[in-house]
């Protein structure tokens, strides 16, 4: 039965991913009513809850902070928990990011395993086991759809202080295989510093850009340098592979093409922005910021595991991965350059650090949750971050098999963690 359910809506899943896919649910600063994260953000949210009332199911909007859709009327609730905002695209893409393309098998799109896929194989789980009876009178199925995975986190903090019930049991859909019992930590943080500036140094720094976003290795990093002999100051740096050198009005440019990956695994990617930080280090006490660069190489240089800053560790769940992003606002106060200044500047991190607090979900503070996946694999190859999505008959046998399973034993689990 699962097997011909499968057949009959793979077609429509399909369908319904690649119009999900072609929403650009990037987070937006622009908060308005409804639209906290942006109007892309709410389209997504609304997409995806008009989805679940098409089926059937009941659903809530949260004010487009977050929305939940339920299966079932049983007070004993099991939760699923999904969300439809994205990274934004970056380049390097051979394929429109927001303009889904099916091509052996996959389908190749921003999100379409993080989270939009799980996101629509769990819907059409739920709509299966609706359809069939399997879900007990007693039990619920609730969706709960986050809209500020990828930032902050905002939307499920809504959604705590504004819901009326939390489920006991989670299922998240946003894993790699096998089913995972506990996830890593996240902690962001701005390591700040107050370094010297000088306007009498041979090369002074015009520019510094780089980073995007939080959770992902920056794929690029630019910056421009004021000297008085751009061709042979270029001479003297040893520049990596990724690095490269040109002339632009007078100024030298330096232009780092790295590798983007998840924050989770950046031993995966090229850190673009660490990269720029370092080669700039060579200049020594020739360059305005000198003191910062040699204070960021003590504190972070290349590495992805903490190290340098006496905070590497491993323990059960894996190990402590590191990542500096972003370096837009590390030198903000860079440009104009100010006279012989103390100047505060930052490097932007985010650490992703072993947890061993197991079943315990993130979002749902006290409730016991298993890791479960929809994409078997999340490709980011060299400058082509394209996620591919598995076959869809699979991700929707994946997913009722793991509901069917927390249904199936559900007592044995209330009974576990009562």
């Amino acid at each position: 039965m699962i097997k011909e359910y499968m057949e009959k809506n793979t077609a429509e899943m399909v369908r319904r991913l690649s119009e999900l896919v072609a929403i650009p649910g990037v987070f937006e600063d622009t908060p308005s009513k409804g639209a906290p994260f942006g109007k892309n953000i709410r389209r997504s949210l609304e997409y995806v809850l008009n989805m679940g009332q098409q089926m059937g199911f009941q659903v809530k909007n949260y004010d487009g902070y977050a929305g939940e859709i339920t299966a079932g009327k049983g007070n004993r609730m099991i939760g699923i928990l999904c969300h439809t905002d994205v990274v934004s695209a970056g380049e390097g893409w051979n394929t429109e990011p927001f303009e889904p393309v099916e091509k052996d098998g996959k389908l190749y799109g921003r999100g379409t395993s993080d989270d939009k896929g799980p996101l629509v194989a769990s819907l059409f789980a739920m709509k299966y086991l609706a359809d069939n009876q399997m879900i007990p009178e007693d039990a619920c199925l609730r969706m709960i759809v986050g809209t500020d995975e990828e930032e902050s986190w905002q939307c499920i903090r809504y959604y705590l202080d504004h819901a009326e019930t939390l489920p006991q049991v989670s299922v998240v859909p946003d894993a790699n295989f096998p089913l995972l019992y506990c996830e890593k930590g996240l902690l962001d943080f701005d390591l700040t510093s107050a370094e010297t500036s000088d306007e009498k140094a041979e090369i002074q720094i015009v520019e510094l850009k780089g980073g995007r976003s939080r959770n992902i290795v920056p794929d690029e990093a630019s910056c421009l340098l004021k000297c008085e002999e751009p061709e042979k100051t270029a001479e003297n740096l040893e520049l990596p592979e990724q690095v490269t050198v040109e002339i632009t009005d007078g100024f030298l440019k330096l232009s780092v093409r790295g590798i983007s990956t998840h924050c989770m695994s950046p031993e995966k990617g090229f850190n673009a922005v660490s990269c720029l930080l370092e080669t700039l280090g060579q200049f020594g006490e020739k360059l305005s910021h000198a003191s910062y660069m040699k204070q960021f190489h003590q504190a972070v240089g290349m590495d992805y595991d903490g190290a340098r800053l006496g905070c590497a560790m491993e323990d059960p769940a894996g190990v402590l991965t590191f990542n500096s992003f972003n370096c837009a606002s590390v030198m903000s106060l860079i440009s104009p350059v100010p006279s012989v200044t103390r100047s505060t500047v930052s490097s932007c991190i985010t650490i992703s650090s072993p947890s061993a607090e197991v079943c315990t979900s993130s979002s749902i503070p006290s409730a016991p949750c298993l890791m479960a996946s929809s994409n078997a694999s999340r490709v980011f190859s060299g400058l082509y971050p394209l996620a591919p999505l598995c076959a869809h008959t699979f991700v929707v046998l994946f997913a009722v098999s793991v509901i069917s399973i927390c249904l199936s034993y559900i007592k044995f689990i209330y009974s576990a963690f009562q």
